[in-house]
């Protein structure tokens, strides 16, 4: 029944982020900020949730290539064709696993020219503080778009320099 919903809201365009715990309880962002969805009247059982989340999560994994193992009780992967999935493990998770889902923006499609164009020389004047080694501080709102400009600053940090 979990995996269920889960696979209605990834499928769900409106969605942007998803966030399930441990005892089953899922936040959905829609845009108005992170919403409790209505449980079932009681928190589901940990392991059940777990055991659920897991077996999910770990296909997910196997389809892009990563694994898991208890020495990493998180993991992080890319989930085609539109989401970034965040899950942690128990013992770290507490109890039992949690979720996180977050759907890229359609402007990983562009390029960086045209994701920046109408801040272009914002975006210029960050390129020549990064290309010459400058400090950068980069601080936003969920889904503001941080690591998609950071991303797309790593192009000009020059070849010789390491971070």
């Amino acid at each position: 029944m979990l995996l269920d919903r889960l696979q209605e809201w990834i499928s769900d365009p409106t969605i942007t982020d998803i966030c399930i715990n441990a005892d089953g309880g899922a936040w959905l962002d829609r845009g108005r900020g992170m919403e409790l969805q209505v449980q079932d009247g009681k928190s589901a059982d940990p392991l059940q949730v777990t055991t659920q989340l897991k077996g999910w999560v770990l296909e997910q994994l196997s389809r892009a290539g990563k694994s898991w193992d208890a020495r990493n009780p998180f993991v992080d992967s890319a989930l085609p064709p539109a989401h970034r999935l965040h899950a942690v493990f128990p013992p770290v998770g507490g109890d039992g696993m949690t979720l996180s889902l977050r759907r890229l923006g359609r402007t990983l499609e562009a390029s960086a020219e045209e994701r920046w164009n109408s801040s272009a020389r914002l975006f210029e004047q960050l390129c020549r503080a990064v290309a010459s080694a400058q400090t950068v501080l980069v601080a936003g709102s969920t889904g503001s778009g941080k690591t998609t400009l950071l991303n797309d600053l790593l192009a000009f940090i020059p070849p010789n320099e390491r971070i």
